[in-house]
C-alpha cells in the first residue's frame, strides 16, 4: 500500500455534469464516443483533484472504498422548462451482469438530473474479458432485462429499448419480456445494411430501427486504467474496469434541440 493515494478504493464512481457547458468541448469536438468519455472523465478528475479549482475534492474521500468525483461546476438538474416540455433518454451501457448495477445506475441519474422517472432507457450489454468470458447471450440480458421492467412498473422508467440486438436475439426478447422494447439500436458500422429479416421482424411488432455510433465496448478496461494512471500512477491505477458508462442526454420536445448532455461511470477493482 507504500506511495499509492487511493489504496482501500474498490470502486470509484465519476460524474461529469452538464458537459454541453464545457468551453473545452466546443473548441475541440472529440473524433469517438470513447474519446469524448475519456475527455469528460480526465476533466472531471482534473477539476476534482485541483486543489486551485473553486471546489477541491476533500483528500479524506481518496481514502474511501468507494471514491464518488461530480465534476464541480456543471450540474445538470437545472433545468429552466417544465418537466413535460422535455424528453430524457438514457443509454446505459453495461458490462456486470448485474441487476442491482441496473438499480444503482438509474438512483443516480435520477438524482443527477433532479427527476423521478426517465423517458426512455436503452440497454447497451458489451463483453468485457473481466466479466464476460464468452459471447454476450440471451441469458446474460435477461436478469438485467427483468429488472428494467421492474423500474417500468415502478414508474421511474417510460420505455424501453436494446442496441445490436440481431433479428434472433430481439426475437427471443420480444417474445420472452413483459415490457416489450420499442427500439433497437443498432451500430452504423457494423449494420450499414439493415438485414433484411431483422427489418421486416421489427416492423411487424412496431420496434423503431434506430442507429448509434458507441463501439460494443465503449470503453476498454485499458483505456479507463490510462485515464486514471495520469491522475494515480503506479498500482493505484492498475486492475480496475468499469462495470458501466451512463449517457444522458435532455431534449426540448418542441424544438428538437439538446440541453443537457453527460455522463456517469462506475468501475471496479478487479482484486483477483
Amino acid at each position: 500500500m507504500s506511495g499509492q493515494t487511493i489504496p482501500n478504493a474498490s470502486t470509484i464512481i465519476l460524474s461529469s455534469g452538464n458537459i454541453l457547458n464545457w468551453n473545452s468541448l466546443k473548441r475541440k469536438v472529440p473524433k469517438s464516443s470513447t474519446e469524448e468519455i475519456k475527455f469528460c472523465l480526465k476533466q472531471t478528475l482534473k477539476c476534482c483533484l485541483d486543489q486551485t479549482c473553486d471546489q477541491p475534492c476533500d483528500s479524506s474521500c481518496l481514502q474511501q472504498d468507494v471514491i464518488t468525483l461530480t465534476h464541480p461546476q456543471n450540474r445538470s438538474s437545472q433545468q429552466k422548462a417544465a418537466r413535460e416540455e422535455i424528453k430524457v433518454t438514457v443509454k446505459l451501457m453495461i458490462t456486470k451482469t448485474d441487476e442491482e448495477e441496473i438499480t444503482e445506475a438509474l438512483d443516480m441519474v435520477l438524482k443527477e438530473l433532479e427527476i423521478d422517472k426517465i423517458d426512455v432507457l436503452l440497454l447497451a450489454l458489451s463483453k468485457t474479458p473481466n466479466v464476460i468470458e464468452d459471447s454476450v447471450s440471451f441469458e446474460h440480458l435477461k436478469p438485467l432485462w427483468w429488472e428494467l421492467e421492474r423500474e417500468v412498473n415502478k414508474g421511474r422508467i417510460g420505455t424501453l429499448g436494446i442496441c445490436d440486438a440481431d433479428k434472433t436475439m430481439l426475437e427471443k426478447l420480444h417474445q420472452w419480456a413483459r415490457v416489450k422494447p420499442i427500439i433497437d439500436q443498432l451500430n452504423q458500422d457494423t449494420c450499414c445494411v439493415i438485414p433484411p429479416d431483422l427489418n421486416e421482424y421489427a416492423k411487424a411488432n412496431k420496434i423503431q430501427l434506430l442507429t448509434h455510433n458507441d463501439k460494443s465496448d465503449v470503453l476498454p478496461p485499458e483505456d479507463f486504467q490510462a485515464v486514471l494512471g495520469e491522475f494515480f500512477p503506479g498500482a493505484d491505477s492498475e486492475q480496475w474496469y468499469p462495470a458501466w458508462t451512463l449517457r444522458f442526454t435532455v431534449l426540448i420536445r418542441c424544438r428538437g434541440v439538446i440541453t443537457t448532455k453527460g455522463y456517469i461511470l462506475k468501475a471496479l477493482k478487479d482484486r483477483d
